[in-house]
């Protein structure tokens, strides 16, 4: 292989390397923005409204996010049997 195409080959790898990079940088900051919504809306939802919400979800990463970032807004009796 060429010394010019081993460099064409490594300018597309960085390239790649650099958009993975920068969407990963995005979604930290789109999960980090969801967890401080989820943890401040036990201002404003009920422990029951919360339990009923996650009862109704089917989608279990979304079941796992409600379960990791508002475990205080189940009601204090909650037990996940999932």
């Amino acid at each position: 292989m060429s010394e010019e195409k081993i460099k064409i080959i490594l300018d597309k790898l960085g390239n790649t390397v650099g958009k993975l990079s920068e969407e990963n940088r995005v979604c930290k900051i789109r999960d980090n923005a969801a967890e401080i919504l989820v943890k401040n809306l036990n201002k404003y939802i009920k422990p029951k409204d919360w339990l009923k919400l996650y009862n109704q979800i089917d989608d279990i990463y979304v079941k796992d996010l409600m379960l990791d970032w508002g475990k205080d807004l189940f009601p204090v009796n909650f037990e996940n049997d999932e």
